[in-house]
């Protein structure tokens, strides 16, 4: 695979032999851009894989946050910024790559990323103890930022790179397959992200298999999860450090608990009326992103 492309990736393991091709010395994870120590040696790897015709990839939402604070004056400066500017100084071209979602399902996505896989529960992070609904309906119509009003996050980070680094932006559209993709979102991201990559793109199709098919375990595993925040919030389990210990216990009796809860988790819904705000604005998103589409 590495002889097929000039691409090297630089950040996190993909699972499709990327740890392989690079030295483990060269594969940084996401903390790398926390601070300027941090950063050297991998400014370093960019500089050498650029000088040796390569074209290096490094992947991290870490980055899009930082370069947003900065845009919206929480940060004075970011190291990832300072190192992009230093690259484009030295006369090399840089782009950015930004996977678009369609806003209902990323909005969904970000509260279990947000509040039921990071939170901890402690005065500190009160903010997080939240519920889906509420989350929900404080976000049905958009985030906030672009041209101040309601937006997808995609937009928030398109104009932050552009506003403050001046620098070409490119949206892949997740949702946007061929029927050469099989179904993965990685082989979608090298037809539509990496020019130049027909003979990769090729060599890839023959090492991805189809994506499995979810089972009725994930919808278990999730209302655990808001059983376990729920729980916390009506003081039930104050003795709890984090939501994950708390998801273990409620999991290690998940018997005897669906049998007290009549066979099952309860669950509450969404109103139609705020379901279909959600569809309105993401429709209304999608056509503002992808008007040609």
């Amino acid at each position: 695979l590495a002889s097929s492309s000039s691409y090297r990736f630089l950040g996190k393991t993909t699972g499709y032999g990327c740890k392989a091709t690079n030295p483990p010395n060269h594969v940084y994870g996401s903390e790398v851009t926390d601070t300027y120590k941090n950063i050297q040696p991998f400014h370093s790897d960019v500089l050498s894989f650029l000088k040796k015709g390569y074209s290096p990839i490094f992947s991290s939402e870490k980055m899009s946050t930082n370069v947003l604070d900065v845009y919206r004056g929480k940060k004075e400066s970011a190291e990832i910024v300072e190192l992009i500017k230093n690259i484009k100084k030295e006369g090399w071209n840089t782009k950015v790559l930004l996977t678009y979602r369609r806003y209902f399902e990323w909005v969904i996505s970000y509260y279990h990323q947000k509040i039921l896989v990071s939170s901890k529960f402690s005065a500190a992070h009160h903010d997080c103890h939240i519920s889906l609904i509420s989350f929900f309906e404080g976000n049905v119509h958009g985030f906030g930022d672009y041209d101040k009003g309601h937006s997808h996050p995609v937009q928030n980070f398109k104009m932050a790179f552009e506003k403050v680094l001046g620098i070409d932006v490119y949206l892949v559209n997740m949702h946007q397959h061929s029927p050469g993709d099989n179904g993965d979102l990685f082989l979608s991201f090298v037809r539509q992200g990496l020019p130049n990559s027909k003979k990769f793109y090729h060599l890839l199709q023959t090492k991805v298999e189809p994506p499995p098919t979810l089972h009725s375990a994930a919808s278990d595993a999730t209302n655990q999860k808001h059983l376990a925040l729920e729980a916390y919030k009506e003081g039930l389990t104050k003795k709890a450090k984090s939501l994950s210990s708390l998801i273990r216990k409620i999991h290690n009796h998940h018997t005897e608990i669906v049998k007290l809860l009549g066979g099952k988790i309860p669950t509450s819904c969404v109103s139609t009326e705020k379901l279909d705000i959600l569809l309105g604005a993401s429709l209304n998103f999608e056509k503002e992103i992808y008007p040609e589409w």
